[in-house]
């Protein structure tokens, strides 16, 4: 591991120091959490709530889900390709506000809306978990 430790042994309270690299790894995993919590919001609000909301039936709400998972899981290995070894923190920070968008949802009314949000939700998750590895390898 390069002989980085993740404590700093410097200190009398070493223990309780955590190193950069400790912290940065906290920190993505903490973004990770967040990331997936959005993530996993949009299906226990299927039935009735996004129906209600939206004011269409169990199919068009089924449209929706399925387009976010498939959404997901083309960006992600499209992003991981396209990045390669390169790093972008940019997207590391915008990301998950993106995969947060998911929340704005209760603002909108009307179908399409509900479209665009789960486009730009599920580009957030797409994009974060390729960038997230990346950073977390070179802290690790």
């Amino acid at each position: 591991m390069g002989g980085r430790s993740f404590f700093s042994f410097s200190h009398p309270k070493a223990l309780l120091m955590l190193s950069r690299n400790a912290i940065a790894l906290l920190l993505i995993s903490l973004a990770h959490f967040t990331v997936d919590f959005y993530g996993g919001l949009i299906a226990p609000m299927q039935k009735p709530t996004m129906m209600e909301h939206l004011g269409c039936d169990l199919a068009a709400v089924a449209f929706l889900v399925g387009l976010f998972g498939l959404l997901i899981n083309i960006i992600q290995p499209t992003i991981g390709f396209l990045l390669g070894s390169r790093e972008m923190p940019v997207l590391l920070a915008l990301a998950p506000a993106a995969a947060g968008a998911f929340t704005l949802m209760c603002f909108f009314h009307d179908y399409s809306a509900a479209i665009g949000v789960i486009i730009i939700s599920s580009i957030g998750i797409g994009v974060f978990h390729p960038e997230a590895m990346l950073a977390a390898h070179s802290y690790s």
